[in-house]
């Protein structure tokens, strides 16, 4: 017990040290000492990092909320300064109220020049409905503005009360990042090697329950040696007390006192055996002697019916038996015995041997007469089949035989190939196919295929034994798995499991509903509630691409533009060929401009070459649509150095101004339309442009097949003109080079403005300059917002035609390579309007 104990305990100690080095691997990745410990800390630190992201997006939503808020509080104030739309709603009862006012005077003073016929009583009425009337205007007023300046007031409290929270959360997440190691890392990443580390921990967590199983057992092994050595001790002190008693030397071992018992009981065991057989000795002897008296007198008896019989036999066969039988006495019993049971057996033997004689003589007698007709029969068997095989003699049926013999033996042979074959093919595959490839093939074929064969047999046999290997091992660890204790414990955390997947499964058939209501609300929303700006650029869109493209919109939550088509298909904004996207972006500037001069911000809409990647059909819409916004009241002024742009205003009958050249101070000159004649040199010219641009490739649409016509650059050949509306409404002006004939300038001088007196009224609110510059400050946030949806090609056109893009060599260039005209009227790229 001792010696087993120290194994065990040794071999514990080995086990325990290997786990320990596997465990401490896991560990020293850790950076700590304890698993458990290990597997806290790394719980903690995903808790706290998905904190920290929850805090991250916590706070963007708070920013975000915060820009709606200051958007929305800004829209409040403009809203409080000058509510169109209430004031509108109001002017219809402001304006009953006066007329009714005014009516009812008229009928009450009598003045005939307002009423034909006037009637005190009706007028008394018509100034009642005028009083209650107004009274409505005014109430309806100061409840407007009172709500609205609630309104205001709520949100700025709601901004105050954000701007608390976003800087308690920004302490709290910078609270967070002091308690968190400084890296470079995402959080994500963090989040993802942390969660690998917890499951590498979890996964040691077995080989640590094993590691402390091992050291407890080898703390129980060494107790029980302790103990196997207290126990050794006391039992060879009682041992020798016991032999101190039994006056036995103190030196004798328990094997030898062992081998003194066990030869003591042997001897009483055989002196016993020995008497016991003495007793029966004597009883043998009893026997033996009455026995042999038996004996004697059957000898007696056998020996005179010997005599008797042998007197009665014939006399030459008693001479011969006598002769050749000599007389043997018999003298012991046993010999007597022997004799007689000899005499006994041969006597039976005779009697036997004589019934079998009979029966055999019988039997030949029937099958020598069976065999004679069989014989009768077999000859006439013999003749007819020796006719039947048309055979005379012997030999030749004899040769018939041995061919037919042959036959039935290949056919045997035959049979157990086939039974061979078809034991080896199984099921698996049909014999007629076997048969058919086995008649087509050849042995040497067959051959080949059968070494083949074998081969794949061999590595299949291979491959099985690798396999059962590879099963032993599986049994062994499917034992060893079924042993752990940790299947109960897995079940009940997948019963767990599985009842919250249940919770899951019930929460997630809420929210897939909640999330297809949600769905269909903001397709509403996006198909009913888009901005007033989008809408109104979506008229600007339908006119400016001739009602191919009709609506511009934002779907909801996203920063993306789409643009819907004549068949209320969406497009992305990526996928419209450039002439496309810039009439888009013309659109948004047009409602943008139009949304400011609602609220009383006029702003000028300066363009530059926003028409050279047009299309003449395109242009010709483009240029219809800004002179009808020109002739809304609002000022534009656009640029160009391509003449068929200025042959399209001409068409248009939009006043067509030219700039003089960079740097030479002077006024934008009146281009006035030229002859008959030159206009039809001018369609050659063009007709000739035309057929030029036919050969050069048309970019195609990925997506809508829109073929667009890239004008060539024709900016270093020909000289800008400016383009002036008529006086009724507001002037567009174009900048455009003129042909190469010398142009009819008329030079008209500009009527200078009167210095505008000073307004009686003090300024509006849109006048100040404080208001506007907010409002500046206002619309670039407008545009930036657009520029953040349309993924910065808001800003495109503008930076791809400022002056400072085109390089400085073809501006330096000599006259000869601008042209004749280029010395009498030098190109500009700027321009004025009144």
């Amino acid at each position: 017990m001792l010696k087993q104990a120290r194994t065990d305990a040794a071999n514990y100690k080995e086990k325990s040290d290997k786990l320990a080095e596997s465990l401490q691997e896991t560990l020293e990745r850790a950076n700590a000492t304890n698993l458990q410990q290990a597997i806290r800390q790394n719980t903690e630190v995903i808790a706290t990092l998905r904190h920290r992201m929850q805090l991250g997006e916590h706070l963007e939503k708070l920013k975000r909320h915060y820009r709606d808020l200051e958007k929305e509080t800004v829209d409040l104030t403009t809203a409080e300064a000058l509510p169109v739309d209430r004031l509108v709603l109001l002017g219809v009862p402001f304006i009953v109220g006066c007329l009714g006012l005014i009516y009812g005077m008229a009928n009450v003073f009598g003045i005939t020049w307002l009423v034909s016929s006037p009637d005190p009583t009706w007028g008394m009425l018509c100034i009642l409905f005028g009083f209650m009337s107004l009274l409505t205007y005014y109430f309806g007023r100061e409840n407007g503005q009172r709500t609205t300046s609630r309104d205001r007031e709520d949100c700025e409290r709601q901004i105050d009360a954000l701007r608390r929270q976003i800087r308690e959360v920004e302490s709290e997440r910078n609270d967070i990042d002091s308690t968190l190691p400084t890296t470079s890392e995402s959080l994500e990443l963090r989040v993802r090697d942390t969660q690998n580390l917890i499951t590498e921990l979890e996964a040691a967590l077995p080989t640590y329950h094993h590691h402390e199983s091992a050291l407890q057992s080898y703390k129980a092994a060494q107790e029980r040696a302790a103990t196997a050595v207290e126990g050794l001790r006391d039992a060879k002190r009682a041992w020798a007390a016991t032999l101190d008693q039994l006056g036995l030397s103190d030196s004798m071992s328990p094997a030898s006192v062992r081998s003194l018992s066990n030869g003591y009981e042997a001897m009483q065991n055989s002196r016993r055996r020995l008497d016991e057989l003495l007793s029966e000795k004597d009883q043998r002897r009893r026997e033996r002697q009455a026995i042999a008296k038996r004996i004697e007198a059957l000898y007696c008896e056998v020996t005179s019916e010997d005599d008797s019989e042998s007197s009665g036999q014939d006399e030459s066969d008693g001479t011969e038996l006598q002769r050749n039988k000599p007389h043997v006495p018999h003298n012991t019993p046993l010999e007597k015995l022997y004799h007689l049971q000899s005499e006994l057996s041969r006597q039976h033997h005779w009697i036997k041997r004589r019934r079998e004689l009979k029966d055999q003589d019988t039997q030949l007698k029937r099958q020598q007469s069976g065999h004679n007709r069989a014989i009768e029969r077999g000859e006439q068997q013999r003749r007819a089949l020796w006719a039947k095989c048309g055979v005379a003699t012997p030999e030749q049926f004899y040769q018939m035989v041995d061919r037919k013999a042959q036959l039935v033996e290949m056919n045997r042979q035959h049979e157990d190939l086939d039974n061979q074959i078809k034991s080896m093919i199984g099921n698996h595959v049909a014999y007629e196919d076997v048969e058919s490839v086995m008649e087509e093939a050849s042995a040497a074929d067959l051959d080949r295929r059968w070494e083949a064969l074998t081969t794949n047999i061999n590595e299949t046999e291979t491959r099985v034994g690798q396999l059962r290997t590879q099963q032993g091992q599986i049994s062994q660890e499917m034992k060893q798995l079924g042993e752990d204790s940790r299947l109960t414990v897995a079940q009940l955390e997948l019963g767990c499991i599985e009842r919250r997947i249940e919770s899951a499964a019930r929460r997630w058939q809420t929210l897939s509903m909640a999330s297809c209501l949600l769905e269909d609300v903001c397709n509403t929303f996006e198909r009913e509630r888009q901005p007033e700006t989008l809408r109104e650029a979506s008229t600007f869109l339908s006119q400016l691409t001739d009602g191919k493209y009709t609506r511009v919109w934002t779907p909801l939550g996203t920063n993306q533009l789409k643009i819907g088509d004549a068949e209320n298909k969406s497009i992305s904004l990526e996928v419209l060929s450039r002439g496309t996207r810039e009439a888009v972006f013309i659109a948004l500037r047009l409602s943008l401009a139009a949304a400011y001069s609602r609220r009383g911000v006029m702003l000028p809409l300066v363009l530059d070459d926003v028409l050279v990647n047009f299309d003449r059909d395109r242009a010709v819409c483009a240029a219809r649509t800004l002179q009808t916004f020109a002739e809304l009241g609002h000022q534009v002024m656009m640029f160009t150095c391509h003449q068929h742009i200025v042959d399209i205003f001409e068409d248009i009958e939009v006043q067509v101004r030219m700039m003089p050249a960079q740097g030479t101070p002077g006024r934008a000159t009146i281009i006035e339309p030229e002859p008959e004649q030159e206009d039809a040199e001018a369609a050659e010219e063009e007709v000739v442009a035309e057929e030029e641009n036919i050969k050069e490739p048309i970019a195609e649409e990925p997506v809508l097949k829109e073929l667009t016509e890239e004008t060539a650059e024709e900016t270093a050949e020909q000289k800008p003109v400016a383009l002036q509306a008529p006086d009724h409404a507001a002037n567009v002006i174009y900048v455009e080079q003129p042909k190469r004939q010398d142009p009819k300038v008329e030079h008209n001088e500009i009527a200078q403005q009167e210095s505008p007196a000073s307004p009686i009224l003090g300024w509006a609110w849109f006048e100040d300059e404080s208001n506007a510059r907010e409002s500046v400050e206002r619309l670039g946030e407008v545009e930036d917002a657009l520029a953040s949806i349309t993924g910065g090609a808001w800003r495109e056109n503008d930076l791809l035609q400022s002056p400072n893009d085109v390089p400085e060599e073809i501006w330096n260039r000599g006259s000869s390579w601008w042209g004749e005209s280029a010395s009498d009227a030098p190109a500009s790229r700027t321009s004025f309007d009144q």
